[in-house]
């Protein structure tokens, strides 16, 4: 029955985004925020994961991808051919099927890096994404 209620709930929050939802990520999406924040909730993320190897450092980029600014995510065609950040597609984002990713060779954050994501930080960032992926400037130039 509650694995029934959760593969309810994945295609209500879902629709027609045709990513398979992990159930663990399936179990906290529905605790996550009415509205993802890009400077309250998904910067730190990033920053913790991501920007080691898709920040601003242009020696330490790999994928000659960066996500710390919009326009390079936005615009960044990945070699599956989808764009890293699609603003509200989570099936046409290459950053939301590499995190639910499980194999090793695709997944991100990378094995070697040490770092992992936890269901609720999947569950932000796939959020995020389907509102849009909005970047926001810091806090203190608002």
């Amino acid at each position: 029955m509650r694995g029934y209620l959760i593969l309810l709930l994945s295609l209500v929050l879902w629709g027609c985004d045709d990513v398979e939802l992990p159930k663990d990520v399936a179990v906290v999406y529905p605790n996550l925020p009415e509205e993802i924040d890009y400077n309250l909730h998904v910067k730190s993320i990033l920053s913790d994961k991501c920007f080691s190897c898709h920040g601003p450092d242009m020696k330490k980029q790999k994928a000659e991808l960066r996500l710390d600014i919009a326009s390079f995510a936005y615009s960044k065609v990945t070699e599956s051919g989808l764009k890293a950040i699609e603003p509200g597609s989570i099936s046409q984002s290459e950053l939301v099927q590499r995190i639910l990713s499980e194999d090793d060779e695709y997944k991100m954050p990378t094995p070697e890096s040490h770092l992992e994501l936890s269901a609720y930080e999947k569950a932000v960032l796939i959020k995020w994404v389907k509102q849009g992926a909005e970047y926001k400037p810091h806090w203190a130039f608002v």
